[in-house]
């Protein structure tokens, strides 16, 4: 079901674009999270209908597709780079879903209010993952946020859960945090 929609560009041309806005790439280094993972994060998360779902760092959109088709949540994606925003939001159209994706840095966006708050941040810079902290501070209480290969330890979020996950790179941690009341 995810396959050839998904990959509207090639690689090599998000790579080119990748190092054409960034030189190297720094925190645009793009990878598709399993199945397994999304699968996970869903059950730690208690997804179903209506819950808000935040991808920061969406890509290509096909995590917020995959939950959107598969637990009916309002998805909403936080993307850089504008092609790969410009693929989320073809992502969704083509699917015949409903949902936003806004484009530009995690570090000047605000972020919209979500449920769920899910991010890969496996090549954050550190300006980015304090740029995140920060963001963190005003969600509102009930918020849960899954963070992928990165502690974002905050005053008032609570961690929950740690899980292993496995990637196609290797393994990391999944670590599900609570907002609550500071």
């Amino acid at each position: 079901m995810f396959c050839g929609w998904l990959w509207r560009f090639s690689s090599d041309r998000m790579a080119y674009e990748i190092r054409r806005l960034r030189g190297t790439g720094g925190d645009y280094t793009q990878g598709e999270t399993p199945v397994s993972v999304l699968e996970s994060i869903a059950t730690l998360t208690g997804m179903s209908p209506g819950v808000r779902v935040l991808d920061l760092g969406c890509g290509r959109g096909s995590a917020l597709a995959y939950w959107a088709i598969r637990y009916n949540v309002a998805p909403i994606g936080i993307e850089a780079i504008p092609i790969v925003a410009e693929t989320a939001e073809w992502t969704l159209r083509y699917l015949g879903l409903s949902g936003t994706i806004i484009c530009g840095g995690l570090e000047s966006i605000e972020w919209p209010v979500a449920d769920v708050i899910v991010v890969a941040g496996t090549c954050f810079s550190t300006e980015t993952t304090a740029a995140i902290r920060r963001q963190m501070r005003r969600c509102q209480v009930g918020t849960t946020l899954v963070a992928i290969s990165v502690e974002l330890p905050e005053e008032n979020w609570v961690l929950v859960r740690t899980i292993p996950a496995r990637f196609a790179w290797g393994e990391t941690m999944i670590r599900v945090y609570n907002s609550r009341p500071c």
